[in-house]
């Protein structure tokens, strides 16, 4: 079924109370098709559709809705149903759902499900969100090193059924503490009378709770797997990531990078309200605002050579904005390569380095093309050298501006893609506008 034909129109279930037909309609969807539903309607009939789901694919559905629709189907829905969707529910789903409702409807929560169910919840709680421990699964898939892959073939087989997918089997010793891995395909294949300890690989991959959960995505990026066990600092597992977790962090860091990129809080949401947007976008717009007054004031140091040759104000956007443009381009191939690990503190010279060269071509080429067509447009010599001297040196500023102030605030603790370009378009207007005007003064007898 295409992706189209997959979003229903619910209202004529609702319209005429066919909550059986309704039901047995979302049975055939997707969760996240369903949740897509969900976020289309208004509030009344978003619980009512809530309510025919099962347990399970309630479960599955809230855990694609964003925090503010979780929290208000949480809220509106009583302990019987809580307790039965909580039930179903993947463990680090509900630690992230359950983290980020409020303290009441936490407590909620914890007082619908089993006991140790909830202790377990609440200590995964204690990691940071923003780590491998608060990303991590508990659910763990193991076997001893000392069984025989027969052995080991029939105990997964019996634990398997707890588990919606399994990859990889986890090898431990009687403490608990990884000793390697040992893939299904492998397993199945092996002798069945060889020893786990002789088949499986010891050469394992693996990460502590304290991981930066960026750094768990590109790690399992760069080496390509699909499931990854955490560890405390005495080797013991304590739980598992995979792919799909790193799935979402990826869009998660990807869209936050873009909306800081822009000088947008991530935590503006497009269904949220104008005073959540205004909250969120001022502040950077009245940053740039004062870079601009900056800009601005250089400009008004030379109004005596505007106000001889206007011929310089022709110029002045094609020399900022052109700069502008090329700092741009580093500046997305910068962030972009430090977001994935591939600029560490000890290529940060060789990266400007590499954009100063590449700013000196570059503005070399831009030069010779606005040189010319001030030249033929103006008939002034002159004019066409005094601009195109102005582009290659903006450029050359630019280039190496657009790798140096990412590294800079991530120097200083800050994320690279902080309102970057706001910084860089100031920084090419300043340059831009002082070398052209200056210049202009220096040869205002010549133009």
């Amino acid at each position: 079924m295409t992706q189209d034909k997959r979003i229903i129109d619910v209202s004529p279930f609702l319209e005429s109370g066919d909550f059986s037909g309704l039901r047995e309609t979302l049975d055939k969807l997707h969760p996240a098709d369903i949740a897509e539903i969900l976020e289309g309607l208004e509030e009344k009939d978003r619980f009512r559709v809530f309510d025919v789901l099962s347990p399970e694919l309630a479960s599955e559905t809230l855990a694609e809705l964003d925090e503010e629709l979780q929290e208000s189907l949480i809220h509106e829905s009583d302990e019987k149903t809580i307790g039965a969707i909580f039930e179903e529910m993947a463990t680090d789903d509900a630690v992230d759902i359950i983290g980020d409702l409020p303290r009441e409807d936490a407590e909620r929560v914890f007082s619908t499900i089993e006991k140790e169910e909830a202790e377990e919840l609440k200590e995964l709680l204690q990691y940071d969100e923003e780590s491998a421990g608060g990303l991590m699964t508990p659910e763990v898939l193991t076997i001893s090193e000392d069984r025989t892959a027969d052995q080991a073939i029939v105990e997964v087989r019996e634990k398997a059924k707890e588990f919606e997918e399994v990859f990889t089997v986890f090898v431990v010793d009687m403490e608990g503490r990884l000793k390697g891995n040992i893939s299904l395909h492998n397993l199945i294949l092996a002798d069945p009378a060889s020893k786990i300890h002789d088949i499986m690989e010891t050469d394992v991959l693996y990460l502590t709770t304290d991981v930066d959960r960026e750094e768990v995505a590109r790690i399992m990026a760069k080496y390509n797997v699909v499931v990854i066990p955490v560890v405390d600092g005495e080797s013991k597992l304590l739980g598992r990531i995979t792919f799909d977790d790193v799935m979402d962090i990826i869009e998660d860091e990807t869209t936050e990078d873009i909306l800081l990129f822009a000088g947008v809080d991530e935590e503006e949401e497009l269904t949220g309200g104008p005073t959540q947007a205004v909250r969120s976008r001022l502040p950077w717009l009245c940053i740039n605002l004062f870079t601009a007054f900056i800009a601005a004031s250089v400009v008004g140091m030379f109004t005596e050579v505007i106000s001889k040759k206007v011929v310089l104000v022709i110029f002045m956007p094609i020399v900022a904005g052109l700069a502008g443009s090329a700092a741009t381009q580093t500046l997305a191939v910068t962030v972009r390569g430090m977001a994935l690990g591939e600029i560490t503190t000890g290529k940060a010279l060789g990266l400007i380095k590499k954009e100063l060269i590449i700013g000196v071509i570059n503005g070399i080429g831009v030069g010779l093309i606005v040189s010319l067509a001030a030249l033929l447009w103006h008939q002034n010599l002159i004019l066409g050298l005094l601009v195109g001297v102005s582009m290659w040196i903006n450029t050359i500023v630019a280039s190496v501006a657009g790798a140096m102030i990412p590294l800079a605030l991530r120097r200083f603790g800050a994320d690279p893609a902080i309102a970057s370009s706001i910084f860089i378009h100031a920084i090419t207007d300043v340059i831009g506008f002082f070398v052209l005007l200056g210049l202009g003064t220096m040869m205002i007898v010549y133009i």
